[in-house]
């Protein structure tokens, strides 16, 4: 019920003002796999930047210790970052 309507969107985006607000996080981070479009326009829509490809990331909870996957990594930094967005 809630595809296409902007409730991920709107989640991602306050969980973000909230680390940004409330816990003072400076960056947010985000994985995406190739290929996962919706979750790409999420981020897009939340004010995430694509940084690029990681290609042999580890999760730190996979079910398989040893899998490795390629991803898209993500970078959304907090209002009045001076920071370029592409700076790790």
């Amino acid at each position: 019920w809630a595809r296409n309507r902007g409730a991920t969107t709107r989640a991602l985006t306050l969980a973000c003002r909230w680390g940004f607000d409330v816990l003072g996080l400076k960056v947010v981070n985000l994985m995406t796999l190739p290929g996962n479009t919706a979750s790409e326009r999420v981020a897009q829509k939340a004010g995430f930047v694509l940084l690029g490809m990681v290609q042999d990331y580890k999760p730190l909870r996979a079910l398989d210790p040893e899998a490795r996957h390629e991803v898209k990594q993500w970078v959304l930094r907090g209002i009045g970052s001076d920071e370029d967005p592409r700076a790790t």
